[in-house]
């Protein structure tokens, strides 16, 4: 799965690994390099990115999860 079938806005997705031939996968979502508050954010998947074992490529988006970030120091 390359990493840029992954959005995720306010925040890093890294190290995409699969230790069952790709049917499951482990990213790491990581904060991002500026302090930021952002709510509502979504984590989302471009089908069209993903090959299966007949060569097809998948279509629309998918969305996985959402979240929020608070990386801002108290005030």
């Amino acid at each position: 799965m390359p990493l840029g079938a992954l959005s995720a806005p306010h925040a890093a997705v890294t190290g995409a690994t699969t230790a069952d031939g790709g049917i499951t996968w482990v990213v790491h979502l990581g904060t991002p390099p500026n302090p930021t508050t952002a709510a509502g954010n979504v984590l989302s998947l471009d089908m069209s990115q993903l090959v299966d074992m007949s060569g097809d490529h998948g279509s629309g988006t998918r969305t996985l999860a959402s979240y929020a970030v608070d990386t801002q120091a108290p005030t």
